[in-house]
């Protein structure tokens, strides 16, 4: 009985199958909506009462308490606190409103989801499958994948040409400047993209990383859809493409720089946000144009194992994109480094230094931004860190700095001069122990 149960749903299956192609409907994608529902009923509650205790509960009650783990997982990722959606919810009625015109009718979104799903896998069989999950938040992501959660921000995503952004004003300027996209109708690209990070393996925090992770999976989005991307990085890459590629190898190994490259507005070098974006899609670009077997190079993009070194590098360098290979340039950007010069009066590494000096000076191979400096413990810990008990500041030019200390006799003292002293590109020294012994009375 069973094996005859096991048939029967088979059958079933496969009958729903062949129905489902008959009628161009979409293979099953689990998709979840209950968040805006919950959301938009915490909407009326609190513009009921001008009680904010009464509106944070309304706030609990009717979204949070009945969140899904979509809702949940996006909260979480973007750290949205209850006071923030409040905030928002009063703030901007009007927007909110425009948006849920959108959301009375879920079922051609649905659609864009499940075909965005099915374009994926039709270059990518090996997809493993995800929920889909309407969420909403107070504008810091208009998607994100996590797990096996494909998380949509419905607050940007279901948005359109005409969404009314007239309530949001300097800050928010941003924000406004996403709906001139006319996000619904890139709703099957979003979740190409954001599917694309679910099968991703995980990455280690640095620019080029992000850059790739990124940049795949929005050329997997443009391969699988056959839309170009929205973005305005898109059309300002390939006209400035040497600015662009010689400006990310300066600034590859800058943990400071992202704020030119990710999660940014238009203030930067560019004038457009996420350029990142470009240079990642462009490394898979040339790497999918170079592969004979253009199945098996997107099954090497999405799969990339990021924490393998060799494994990025060959993806990389064979893709020809950057004027020298990844060493070359690693190498180059050591050398531009700037670096600890001297340790004065003494010399560092000294046995014998005088207890009774009171002033050190640091000087370095390059001026230095003078905003930013740094001192932590050394590896002997806070009970031989050398006291520092006035701090002097740099010097005019910026090519030292000066403190005074206070020593005491037969002491070994240690400082750790951290990746926060920097120059005025942003590039930060080595990390730079300062370490000696004084001499005894």
């Amino acid at each position: 009985m069973r094996y005859f149960i096991k048939f029967s749903v088979s059958l079933i299956i496969l009958v729903c199958f062949i129905s489902c192609a008959e009628k161009k409907i979409h293979p099953y994608q689990a998709i979840v909506s209950s968040d805006i529902d919950n959301f938009f009923n915490a909407f009326d509650a609190i513009h009921q009462t001008t009680d904010s205790l009464e509106q944070l509960i309304s706030l609990r009650t009717e979204f949070l308490d009945k969140a899904s783990e979509g809702q949940l997982a996006m909260i979480a990722a973007r750290n949205y606190s209850k006071q923030e959606y409040l905030d928002v919810i009063l703030a901007y009625p009007k927007f909110w409103n425009s948006i849920r015109k959108n959301t009375n009718d879920m079922t051609p979104h649905n659609e864009a989801l499940r075909e965005g799903v099915q374009q994926l896998r039709n270059i990518y069989p090996d997809l493993e499958s995800g929920t889909i999950y309407y969420t909403v938040g107070a504008f810091r992501s208009p998607g994100t994948g996590l797990n096996d959660k494909i998380l949509i921000g419905s607050e940007f995503a279901l948005g359109e040409t005409t969404t009314d952004v007239s309530e949001f004003k300097g800050v928010r300027d941003h924000t406004a400047n996403y709906y001139k996209i006319d996000p619904k109708q890139y709703l099957s690209f979003l979740t190409v993209h954001e599917y694309v990070h679910t099968q991703q393996k995980d990455i280690p925090d640095n620019l080029l990383s992000h850059t790739l992770r990124e940049g795949i999976a929005e050329f997997v989005a443009i391969q699988a859809t056959g839309k170009d991307s929205p973005w305005g990085a898109f059309n300002y890459g390939p006209e400035n493409e040497t600015f662009v590629r010689n400006t990310f190898e300066s600034q590859m190994f800058n943990g400071r720089s992202y704020g030119n490259w990710l999660w940014n507005g238009t203030d930067n070098l560019f004038g457009h946000h996420d350029m990142a974006y470009y240079v990642g899609y462009k490394i898979a670009q040339l790497h999918y144009d170079a592969a004979t077997d253009k199945q098996k190079a997107i099954k090497e993009l999405i799969e990339l194992d990021f924490m393998d070194e060799q494994a990025v590098e060959r993806l990389v360098d064979g893709s020809g994109y950057f004027s020298a290979n990844l060493d070359v340039l690693y190498e180059n950007y050591q050398k531009n480094r700037p670096k600890v010069l001297a340790i004065e009066p003494f010399e560092n590494g000294s046995q014998q230094v005088d207890p009774s000096i009171d002033e050190v000076t640091v000087r370095f191979t390059k001026p230095l931004d003078t905003l930013y400096r740094g001192f932590d413990f050394g590896p002997l810990g806070e009970q031989n860190a050398m006291k520092l008990t006035k701090y002097l500041g740099f010097s005019e030019d910026g090519k030292s700095v000066r403190f005074q200390v206070d020593l005491k006799p037969n002491t070994q003292y240690q400082l750790q001069l951290p990746s926060k002293f920097v120059d005025s590109d942003g590039n930060a020294i080595p990390p730079y122990l300062i370490d000696f012994k004084t001499s005894g009375n």
